[in-house]
């Protein structure tokens, strides 16, 4: 009987996904979903995890070099030692093309 090597499902999606973010409306679906569901649920990690998905999908030196945000620091916000202040937010998504966009919250029914 052959042993072959598990691969987990994560290990074989990541490069695939990370190549999916690198479009601008992919990426903008995943990080609206993540930031409306911190807004209604409190789910900060979920939106953390998607900014992480999406800055390893580009260059983080390009990003440092373009945001002045240190490579050092975004690497910190990737690994998970540092979540981002809502300055770095913004300096993040102006490079990636985006703006915040505010809008009601649809009324709970009782």
């Amino acid at each position: 009987m052959t042993k072959e090597k598990q691969i987990a499902p994560s290990e074989d999606f990541e490069p695939t996904m990370l190549s999916m973010l690198k479009d601008p409306e992919l990426a903008a679906g995943v990080l609206n979903e993540a930031l409306e569901e911190y807004i209604i649920d409190g789910h900060y990690d979920s939106f953390v995890g998607a900014i992480k998905m999406v800055l390893k999908a580009y260059n983080i030196s390009e990003i440092a070099r373009q945001t002045g945000i240190s490579n050092k620091h975004l690497h910190r916000i990737i690994s998970g030692e540092s979540k981002p202040s809502f300055d770095l937010l913004a300096k993040i998504f102006k490079y990636l093309g985006y703006q915040f966009e505010l809008k009601p919250i649809a009324e709970k029914s009782a």
